[in-house]
């Protein structure tokens, strides 16, 4: 019985860390609130993203090289190339396990992708 209890637990956890990093976990992360991402409010970059250091099976919100993958995913379909201008973490709180929350707000500039405009056909 033990066993499989335990083997049910490791089905679970690999088949929710093989989501990680992908635009579907992406859009579960945007759906809970954990990344925001808005058009800037300063001609001096394009896009504000907030990132809550939440920690998931497979992300870490702390964790710079998961920020990074995740921007990457952002501007996958609205860049050709960005750069990350600033990371400024914001201390908001602490969580219920002593653990500090932070909101980690990166300033993005991107060079955009050209939209096509549709052609009349004859």
């Amino acid at each position: 019985m033990e066993f499989l209890r335990v083997s049910v637990i490791l089905i679970a956890f690999f088949v929710l860390s093989a989501c990680a990093g992908t635009p579907k976990h992406l859009h579960m992360l945007e759906d809970g609130g954990t990344i925001k991402m808005e058009t800037a409010d300063d001609p001096t970059y394009d896009y504000k993203v907030y990132i809550k250091n939440t920690v998931d099976f497979g992300w870490d919100g702390d964790d710079r090289t998961d920020r990074e993958k995740y921007i990457a995913l952002l501007m996958k379909d609205k860049c050709k190339s960005y750069q990350v201008l600033g990371e400024t973490p914001f201390r908001t709180g602490t969580y219920a396990i002593s653990k500090p929350a932070i909101t980690w707000v990166i300033k993005i500039k991107c060079e955009k992708l050209i939209e096509q405009i549709p052609t009349m056909q004859k």
